[in-house]
């Protein structure tokens, strides 16, 4: 493809550069797909003509249709076959399936688990930070009573 006929903008080409790419080549598509179902039309008038020239040369023999007999057994038998060949296709898709489904719930065990222990110590360090501020807030109260008292 030609990028010459697109002007750069942020993010890729212009917009209306596109638009206006698509639309020739558009226009040029449905010109050629125009010219093909005219010369289509006209061979297929000519192949018309000359299968009937055909016809007219050659005698027509009577058409003789003998019945096929169908062998009942033999169909039955290919779709059995054919039965089963989907079933052991699916029965192997359903392995790779339960496969995959169990690789994603290890994977997400694995990750629960990591979680969990990450917010048990988060919470660990959060409940150490708040009896640190309880005891800094008790000595600082306990520092402006202190000072009440000798006032």
């Amino acid at each position: 493809m030609d990028y010459s006929n697109f002007r750069s903008a942020i993010g890729g080409f212009r917009r209306s550069d596109v638009f206006a790419y698509i639309e020739r080549t558009s226009q040029e598509h449905r010109q050629a797909l125009r010219e093909l179902e005219k010369k289509n039309a006209a061979l297929q008038a000519e192949n018309d003509a000359l299968k009937a020239q055909l016809a007219s040369m050659q005698p027509q023999p009577a058409p003789t249709v003998e019945p096929t007999p169908v062998d009942l057994d033999a169909q039955e038998l290919a779709a059995y076959r054919r039965a089963e060949a989907a079933e052991r296709n699916a029965r192997r898709r359903i392995a790779k399936l339960n496969e995959q489904v169990a690789a994603l719930s290890a994977q997400t065990d694995a990750s629960l688990t990591e979680l969990d222990e990450k917010a048990q110590a988060l919470a660990a360090q959060a409940t150490a930070l708040l009896t640190e501020l309880k005891e800094s807030v008790a000595a600082f109260g306990s520092t402006f009573e202190a000072d009440d008292d000798n006032a």
